[in-house]
């Protein structure tokens, strides 16, 4: 944080918002996307995510609310792709 006070914050400023502001949806790659969309038609199912759900996430509704990467509700699958091991 005091690199980040001393190269970017500017004298007497309380923040930084970003440019798109701040949103409630979760981040997911476009390579997550297209995998999903590959499983499905590969496989012949219908699988849930950011871009094609109503609400712009999927969100498995349990006790606790949990936002996953992808869902076939017909099968009861949760999908997650965990990405490449050089950005983890």
């Amino acid at each position: 944080m005091y690199i980040f006070r001393l190269a970017f914050l500017e004298e007497n400023v309380l923040a930084h918002i970003q440019e798109t502001g701040y949103s409630h949806l979760s981040n997911q790659s476009k390579i997550a996307i297209k995998y999903l969309d590959w499983i499905a038609h590969s496989e012949n199912k219908q699988i849930l995510h950011r871009d094609n759900s109503a609400t712009g996430e999927v969100v498995m509704d349990t006790f606790y609310k949990i936002n996953v990467d992808g869902m076939d509700v017909a099968n009861y699958e949760i999908y997650e792709i965990n990405g490449c091991r050089f950005h983890m």
